[in-house]
């Protein structure tokens, strides 16, 4: 009796687990297809994508609906302590925002007027086209007048125009983002890979010359500038030296590339070319991005060590480490189930930051290797072009992944050591 008892709960405990795996797929799935149906939408409707917030509307749906296909009812979210906390921080959020924005905002105006910077280097009296210009970009309006348009503007996904381009500036972060972000996240996740053992490994070992030429190793990423790592890795493994990797740039011409329009291959009935000329550009992609992303993963790599190690130092001086020891648990079974997860704190911090600091080492990367980024274009919009809209929409948009990445940090806090608190 007891043993077909036990049988039938594990039978149902299995089952309500493959029903569980399902609905998350199926909730997330329709997650993403409402969040194209979204974007393509309000892209129909606005004229313009607005990913931003169609990722918010198919958030706040997966969170409610996964949330309901678990429990059958809705009502306790709204009095969870996960649910109030991330309501206040998103509260809270908003005059962190205001600040950033009124700050930037009023810099930009103290340093100087970008309209007499566009026509420097025209010899000719251009005082008509001046005073068009000025009326186009609405400089010729109170700054608080400009400043709430231009608000009231990014809230509708607008980020305005370029004053250099004379486009849109969501659609340079359109052109310009997806290359920095590819070579962030690649030398993040290797870095993240590399640095999590050595820091083990050196904490593991410490005071060996294991330790020593671990420790020397971060030491050295460190102290090294990016842009010694970058210039010493082209003299070695660009055209100056073996000739390995292409020094600059993140593409080809496309003048030199087989063609990428797969769909108009794919229906002319040449799928395999299709395939063919989609694997060539990935492969040439994949090599401008060797020497470039060894530069940064040596640069987080060294942060990322140095901070596993001397978190992991610390908990392994913990009483109950010593306890797990003396009870005769393998020191495998010590370091990575008892002693890995709670040194791991500090460094969900510093991943909660690597949105910011990323932008941060950004632009000396893309100078020196001559990648069409973000961050190579949001000094030159400052530093040279004055360009208002460009410095405005690339600091809020840095501004609020910042602050979700904080939030989300904050979140995993918990999961990671239940003994903290949501307050």
């Amino acid at each position: 009796m007891t043993t077909s008892l036990t049988s039938s709960l594990e039978e149902k405990s299995i089952l309500n687990k493959i029903a569980d795996f399902f609905v998350d797929r199926w909730v997330f799935l329709s997650t993403i297809v409402l969040y194209i149906l979204i974007n393509n939408l309000l892209k129909g409707v606005l004229g313009r994508s607005m990913p931003f917030h169609s990722a918010m509307i198919a958030l706040i749906y997966w969170i409610f609906i996964g949330y309901y296909w678990k429990n059958r009812e809705i009502r306790s979210l709204f009095g969870s302590r996960m649910f109030i906390f991330v309501s206040r921080r998103l509260i809270a959020m908003i005059p962190i925002f205001l600040g950033v924005a009124i700050l930037t905002f009023t810099l930009m105006n103290f340093i100087g007027n970008p309209i007499d910077l566009l026509f420097l280097r025209n010899k000719y009296d251009n005082t008509a086209a001046k005073n068009a210009a000025i009326i186009k970009f609405g400089l010729d309006k109170p700054p608080v007048e400009r400043f709430f348009v231009w608000i009231r503007n990014f809230m509708m996904g607008d980020l305005g125009d370029s004053f250099k381009r004379g486009y849109s500036v969501n659609i340079i972060i359109d052109e310009l983002a997806w290359e920095t972000v590819k070579l962030q996240f690649v030398s993040f996740f290797f870095a993240l890979i590399i640095a999590i053992p050595l820091g083990v490994l050196a904490a593991r070992n410490h005071g060996t010359e294991i330790d020593s030429l671990v420790s020397s190793i971060a030491l050295l990423g460190l102290s090294m500038p990016i842009f010694v790592t970058g210039i010493t890795l082209i003299m070695i493994f660009g055209g100056t030296g073996l000739n390995w990797f292409p020094a600059a740039r993140a593409h080809t011409p496309d003048v030199n590339l087989p063609d990428d329009d797969y769909m108009g291959l794919i229906t002319s009935g040449t799928p395999f070319l299709a395939l063919r000329n989609w694997s060539i550009r990935m492969w040439d992609s994949i090599e401008h991005m060797v020497l470039p992303t060894i530069t940064l993963t040596f640069a987080f790599m060294a942060t990322y060590t140095r901070l596993v190690r001397t978190s992991m130092l610390e908990v392994l001086r913990q009483d109950y480490i010593t306890a797990a020891r003396a009870n005769g648990i393998p020191e495998r079974t010590v370091i990575w189930k008892h002693a890995f997860r709670n040194c791991l704190i500090p460094v969900v911090t510093f991943i909660g930051l690597f949105v910011a600091f990323s932008l941060a080492g950004a632009p000396i990367t893309e100078t020196v290797f001559s990648w069409p980024g973000l961050g190579k274009y949001y000094v030159k919009a400052a530093l040279v072009d004055l360009d208002y809209p460009v410095i405005m929409g690339i600091t809020l948009l840095l501004t609020v992944l910042t602050l979700f990445a904080n939030l989300i940090t904050d979140i995993s806090y918990v999961f990671l050591d239940p003994r903290l608190e949501l307050d």
